[in-house]
């Protein structure tokens, strides 16, 4: 079993990838977010963290998706437009309750969250000190648990950006740098980089208006939280492909968060 580790830094991230009629077809959601390889990896002393990728069928799965959300979340699903958005909030929705509930020995349905002063939701109520955060994009999502605070962002490069504008903007001079001194890599480097900055606000729980602050070129950053208080994030560039950048970010300040362990973690 892969319970929640306590004493060390750990995370598990998943890369969902939405497959209509695809490989994952006839398997339901829990089966799939059950295969091998899904894992708690400890980040701590710099090492770095692994990711599964798990491909859904959102047309094949809806109902079961829809069975795990509550009812606020049904409500915010049916008033989505476009059917590609809805399943795909339903589908990270419900998979990222089913592994809390696992978790915490929960029914996904029963799990609560409150919301921070910038939106960031949290777990409430008795159980292990876990946390969460989730990133949507059209055909993936990737989902990250820790033990602490903890961020992630899922990019796909496109052209036609104002990637200079961008960069005045929300850019330090040393990623500025870094980003002329890419090359013919500037606009990966420019998603990687972005990725990393949105990861550690996420993990920092704050606004967009934070991204300037925070650092991205070093995989250390020192960044305010929600209260204010400074805080010392870890990033991490898990993956960079021409259809993907995926980065986290993590609470490396102060003492281990402790939590209890879980007697359903994910079968390995």
């Amino acid at each position: 079993m892969n319970a929640f580790a306590r004493d060390t830094l750990s995370v598990r991230v998943l890369l969902l990838r939405f497959v209509p009629r695809g490989p994952s077809s006839g398997r339901s959601m829990a089966t799939a977010l059950r295969e091998p390889g899904i894992v708690w990896c400890d980040v701590g002393e710099g090492r770095n963290p692994s990711f599964a990728v798990v491909e859904l069928d959102p047309v094949a799965g809806e109902a079961e998706a829809l069975g795990c959300l509550e009812q606020g979340e049904r409500e915010r699903a049916a008033r989505l437009r476009d059917g590609g958005a809805r399943l795909s909030y339903t589908c990270v929705h419900a998979a990222l309750r089913l592994l809390l509930g696992w978790e915490m020995d929960v029914a996904p349905a029963d799990i609560r969250f409150a919301t921070g002063p910038f939106g960031k939701p949290r777990l409430t109520g008795p159980g292990p000190a876990l946390h969460f955060n989730i990133s949507h994009r059209p055909g993936c999502a990737a989902i990250a648990l820790a033990g602490r605070d903890v961020g992630i962002d899922v990019e796909e490069p496109r052209a036609g950006l104002d990637i200079e504008g961008i960069a005045q903007r929300f850019f330090s001079p040393s990623e500025r740098e870094h980003l002329c001194a890419a090359g013919a890599r500037r606009e990966i480097a420019f998603f990687e980089l972005w990725s990393r900055k949105e990861a550690l606000v996420k993990a920092a729980g704050v606004g967009i208006d934070s991204l300037a602050q925070a650092e991205a070129v070093e995989s250390q950053a020192t960044l305010a939280d929600e209260s204010g208080a400074a805080r010392t994030f870890r990033s991490y560039q898990l993956a960079s492909a021409p259809d993907l950048v995926l980065a986290l970010a993590i609470d490396t300040s102060g003492p281990m968060a402790g939590a209890r362990r879980s007697s359903r973690g994910l079968a390995a």
